[in-house]
Parts: structure tokens; sequence; C-alpha cells
């Protein structure tokens, strides 16, 4: 057997988030993607080094491979398939080779892998190895927690603090408790016990414990049923006669009933249920849905289905004399709107819905007008809808993306990208093959295959002379 060292864990995906470019100018700011000071980009041999936003070369363009620095540290190799190696901003290395090495979400560790094949733990604030390569598998979980794998038992550790939430579980099928799973920020054990009586079936439990505080939800299941992303834990009486349901989200268990539709959209933390009703006066069937959120919290209940990511939903509503409205709500705050329509609309309706990560959403509005002759012509525009702000997206546009009160639209006939607000002011010339707004502001364009960066305001940081942008 090997003979490895056990102490705490954890996992990360490398995320190295590569798009294209080429040199620069203006002066050097130090937020943003220049936080550390410098950028990874490319040259026109497809090697890798590091800039500052001045386009003077900080580390030689020398690397097959290579992150954005994080904490003063970036993961390197020199060929495709190489090892990697951490180095500090002088380009030195300070740890490595490794077969991998990928950073954590929030970029104070790195997750790396020797030639053995087990997993250890860099952190960046220290400089230093904060786990051996010992493991056999580790996975980041919620709330900055890492599941990991030694042998055959499974341990949740908070890293950061250095202490055990939940674990570790025997994950071999022999054993009296064993680890099923993680959904968000529960894992799941299964415990058997011997029958009551002599020759009945052992009975099976199934728990869930919250990891973030490593207490067991208060609630027990006879079964439980995965597929497709979703868990179901079912309780079934003995005989078979009752059968209770609940639905478990990233961050909630939510109890449904037996003959409710259940539904997903864009997240694993928020679950859409609808229920048909009937009406105890006349017999009429409605249907009734039911939005929940973070925590299980009830966005939303109306005989409209939604349309939503994450805790951001739109209702939209017909009626000949309102026209076409909105009602919405992010983060707890609702609001509504109205889609301007012209005088003899008969019907209007919105579908194509997009969402975007900044909390806003693009769709396209169909509506029938009746002319003078009687007859009805159909027409379609795009909206563009950011809080209580509903915009119209110009005619021969189309919406790519946004982020952080910028609009990345197409131009259809001239096949080019430009960067404009939420009111549809341009930003930037629409001129551009490709952009991308980034977290901090700063914008990454791209002119055919060359790449650079504008500022907030669409002034020229770098200009667009490398072949890849790593942000």
């Amino acid at each position: 057997m090997k003979k490895r060292l056990l102490t705490a864990g954890i996992s990360v995906v490398l995320i190295l988030s590569a798009v294209c470019a080429f040199a620069a100018c203006s002066d050097t700011r130090t937020d943003g993607i220049f936080s550390e000071g410098v950028i990874a980009v490319a040259n026109e041999d497809g090697l890798w080094g590091y800039a500052d936003s001045n386009g003077d070369v900080a580390i030689n363009y020398q690397y097959a491979q290579a992150t954005p620095f994080r904490n003063g540290v970036a993961a390197v190799a020199y060929s495709s398939g190489g090892k990697f190696f951490i180095i500090d901003k002088e380009g030195a290395h300070i740890s490595g080779p490794y077969d991998s090495a990928a950073f954590s979400k929030d970029g104070k560790w790195i997750v790396v892998q020797n030639d053995s094949g087990f997993y250890g733990v860099y952190d960046t604030a220290n400089k230093t190895m904060k786990l051996d390569c010992v493991y056999d598998s580790v996975s980041e979980l919620e709330n900055g927690f890492f599941l990991t794998v030694y042998e055959t038992y499974y341990t949740v550790t908070d890293l950061s603090a250095g202490t055990t939430v939940a674990g570790p579980f025997d994950g071999n099928s022999s054993a009296d408790v064993t680890y099923e799973g993680t959904q968000g920020k529960w894992l799941f054990t299964r415990t058997v016990s011997a029958a009551a009586e002599e020759g009945g079936a052992d009975v099976v439990t199934y728990k869930a414990v919250d990891m973030a505080t490593g207490e067991e939800y208060g609630q027990t299941w006879s079964e439980m049923i995965t597929y497709d992303g979703w868990t179901v834990m079912r309780s079934v009486s003995a005989d078979g006669s009752a059968v209770r349901q609940w639905v478990v989200t990233d961050s909630a268990v939510i109890e449904v009933s037996n003959d409710a539709v259940i539904g997903r959209m864009n997240d694993s933390d928020t679950l859409l249920v609808s229920v048909s009703v009937t009406d105890s006066s006349d017999s009429s069937q409605s249907t009734v849905y039911t939005l929940y959120g973070e925590n299980g919290a009830q966005l939303y209940t109306g005989n409209t289905a939604p349309v939503w990511k994450g805790e951001y939903y739109l209702v939209c509503n017909y009626d000949e004399s309102a026209g076409l409205s909105f009602t919405a709500a992010k983060e707890g705050v609702a609001y509504s709107a109205n889609v301007p329509l012209p005088e003899g609309h008969t019907w209007a309706d919105a579908a194509n819905f997009s969402f975007y990560e900044s909390g806003a959403a693009s769709f396209e509005v169909s509506y029938r007008v009746q002319g003078q002759d009687g007859t009805e012509e159909t027409h379609n525009k795009y909206m563009f809808l950011s809080g209580g702000n509903l915009s119209e997206v110009p005619e021969g546009y189309t919406v790519e993306s946004a982020y952080g009160g910028r609009v990345v639209l197409r131009n259809t006939a001239a096949d080019r990208v430009g960067v404009f607000d939420m009111n549809m002011n341009a930003v930037t010339e629409c001129i551009y093959s490709g952009a991308e707004v980034t977290e901090s502001g700063y914008m990454i364009v791209r002119l055919g295959k060359a790449y650079g960066v504008l500022a907030e305001d669409g002034a020229v940081v770098m200009d667009c002379v490398y072949t890849a942008i790593a942000a």
C-alpha cells in the first residue's frame, strides 16, 4: 500500500480565461485586471509572457501556458502538456515542477499534482505548501470548503481555519455509514441498520449534513434519487402507502407535493414548482407557480410562469388596454416596466430571453398591429432590461453580452461589435470582431486575431497587438 501523510485537503478547477490580443499605451493603472501590476499576454508566436498596462514586457515571452497573477504568484508551463511551475513577479521558480496546477476560486490556493498522481495545496499568501501531495482527489465545494479523498475516506475541510467540517465518511459501499455525494452546501450520508425483526429487510436511512455548520438537517429519508444534476429525497412508509418528497437545492431542502412539476434553469440554487389547482366553486383548473430562491425563500407565486436566472426573474403579461408589461425582481427589489407598442396592437408576447451576469436581460418582443384595411401585420423588436430601465435595442443590432453597466452589441450588417451603456449610447465604435467587459470594467477587445484592452470609458489602455490575453 502507498504510504502517505494524512492531512486536510482541497480541490480546484483551473480557470484560465484566455482572450487574444497584441502591445500598448496609456498611463499605468493598478486596479482591475492590472491589480497585480501585470497581465498575461501572448505574442505572434503564441508564447506567453507578462506586460504592464504601458505594454512594457515585465516577464519575457517563453511559456506555452500562463495564468494571471494572484497574490503575487502565477502558474506557468514551458510546453503544452509539460510540467507546471509557480513563479513570482520576477519570473523566478518558487515551487514545482508539477503535473498540474490550478488556482482556487478566491486565488488563495493552488492545487498541485505531483508525478505520482497525488494532490497537494500551495498557499499563495505564505508562498509555502499548505498540504503535501498525499490525496487521491480534492474538490472545491461551496462556502470555501474542500472535499478531500484519502483512499476510501471523504472529509470536508475548512482549509483557511484548518478544521474538519464533516467526516471522515467511508465511501466503501459495505460500510455502515457511507458518503453519498454533495450538492451545494449539503453532504449526504447513508446508514444501514439491521432489521427490527429477524428476516426483515435492513433499514436504510439517508441524511443531509450542512457543511457550513456541520449540523444534520432535521429530516431523514428512506430513498435518495439523483439524476441530471437533481437530488430528490423521499420518505416512504413501511407499507409503501404514504410518500413524501423533497427537492434539494444548493442551499435549501424544499418539500413538494407528489403531483408537483418541478423545474430548474440557469443555476442549482433556485427551484420552480408548479401545481394544478381546482376551484371548488366551479371546478375550473389553474396552475400556480412558485419560485424558490436561496435558502428556500419564496421569490414569486402566481398563475403566470416566470423566466429567471438566479434570483432575478421576469413575469410577462399582455392586455389590449395596458399593453405588454413586465413584473421583475432582483435581490428582493421588485419593479415593473411596460414595452411601448403602437396604437392598434391586437397581441404581443416576449420570447428568446437571455440573462446576463449584471442582472440584466434581453428578449424579443413580437406584436401584431391592425391596419386600416383590417389586415394584421406582425412586427418584432429587441428590448434590453436592466433594473427598472427598459431600452429598445437599435434596429439592426443584437445583444452579445452585458456586464457592469456595459452592453456589447453586434451590428448584424457589418458583423462587428461595440460597447454601449445601458441606455444604448455608444461607449466605443462598433468596429471590433469581439469584445468582453471584465468584472473591473476594463474591456478586452479583438480586431481580427489581435486583442487589446480598453478602459471603462473606451480609452485605449493596450493596443490590439497581442495574440492572447488572460485576465
